[in-house]
């Protein structure tokens, strides 16, 4: 039986993954700190977006954020690359981290997690941590409870895909790497359509 530890599993991406699976899974949905070092892959799906700029941003919001998005991962990953041998390390970021945002803490925490992916050492030769950058998601809640739909359809329409990235596809490139990948290691894949 393949034991799955998830992060973040009721977001609309981390459900979308579980879907994929077939066969004997166990899925352990835990907080990051709370994670099993002993599991044969994880899905760190979690994540925090205040919206508000730096100015604007609570010192509760700027804790969180950074938490949700960096630290609390960071932390679990550490643990696990230190004891199991064999781990498997998926962890959502964001285009944000490459090209800024208007919240701009959400970006720098997820730009913080990105390089912790790249110069993450790899102490067993079984071992991969890899991430998802992924452009703006139609169907997940981050996007759906925004208010700027102006900006939003003006984003979606300037696109050259002229559509934003679904939660599936974003679960399939997971669940690739995870399942089907293992030498792809220590890299970001960015999911941004051909929008540079």
């Amino acid at each position: 039986m393949v034991k799955v530890g998830i992060t973040g599993h009721r977001s609309i991406i981390a459900e979308q993954f579980m879907k994929l699976h077939s066969g004997e899974v166990e899925f352990f949905c835990e907080r990051a700190e709370s994670m099993p070092p002993n599991l044969d892959k994880y899905f760190f799906c979690q994540g925090f977006l205040s919206g508000k700029s730096r100015d604007d941003i609570s010192k509760e919001d700027y804790i969180k954020t950074w938490e949700s998005n960096y630290n609390s991962i960071a932390r679990a990953c550490d643990k696990i690359m230190n004891s199991n041998q064999r781990a498997r390390i998926c962890i959502v970021g964001s285009e944000s981290g490459y090209r800024g945002s208007y919240d701009s803490t959400y970006a720098e925490s997820k730009k913080a997690i990105h390089e912790y992916i790249e110069t993450k050492p790899i102490l067993y030769p079984d071992q991969q941590i890899v991430g998802i950058a992924p452009h703006i998601i139609a169907d997940t809640r981050m996007t759906m409870n925004r208010t700027d739909v102006y900006n939003l359809n003006n984003k979606r329409n300037n696109h050259p895909m002229k559509r934003f990235l679904t939660s599936m596809e974003v679960a399939k490139m997971a669940f690739t790497l995870l399942y089907e990948q293992p030498y792809i290691n220590r890299t970001i894949i960015r999911m941004h359509g051909g929008n540079l």
